[in-house]
């Protein structure tokens, strides 16, 4: 990567910048990611850096050797969504890492996690969720009530921030959304 003007400015000390890279895409898309992402922490003076990574594995879920890259290229966290069990090896790394996090709508009986909270170099503490919509989706429970249920059960303080990313089909009179909330 070439040198160019930082993205943002300066970082305020009181500043707290989270970069969401949303739905990293085959291997191409890992490669792109894991190449650029010390450019775009110094860059972009980012602290914390999320990444929905459900289609890393041509489309189609998340390999354990695609996790362990896109975390030590220094992703913070990876969210799931629909495709998260494609590749069932990933299944041991939902039950024992505590960076990746399954959509917390999803049955309590699946594997994974449906919060995590990262801390960041300056000591804050992260929330991160993901929920999944249910229109042209699996059946899964409401995404309000699961973002509601998983706020009451993250200890408030330990989590500064929540970052919730929302993946839904979207038909053409919708759209997605992503969310973040200051707990703290």
């Amino acid at each position: 990567m070439n040198s160019k003007p930082p993205l943002l400015p300066s970082k305020a000390s009181h500043l707290h910048r989270l970069l969401l890279i949303g739905d990293i895409v085959g291997k191409p898309g890992v490669s792109i990611v894991c190449q650029a992402i010390s450019w775009l922490r110094s860059m972009g003076h980012i602290d914390t850096i999320v990444a929905n990574a459900e289609n890393a594995a041509d489309g189609a879920g998340l390999t354990v050797n695609q996790y362990k890259k896109l975390i030590e290229a220094g992703v913070d966290a990876i969210t799931l969504g629909d495709h998260i069990y494609k590749k069932r090896e990933i299944s041991a790394v939902l039950t024992t890492a505590g960076n990746i996090v399954k959509p917390a709508n999803f049955p309590p009986g699946a594997p994974g996690r449906e919060f995590c909270t990262i801390s960041t170099s300056q000591g804050i503490s992260v929330g991160i969720v993901s929920l999944l919509g249910r229109v042209f989706m699996r059946p899964v429970d409401c995404p309000y009530l699961a973002a509601d249920r998983v706020l009451q059960t993250m200890p408030r303080l330990i989590a500064r921030f929540v970052s919730s990313t929302f993946m839904a089909k979207r038909p053409a009179t919708s759209r997605r959304s992503l969310d973040t909330w200051t707990v703290a």
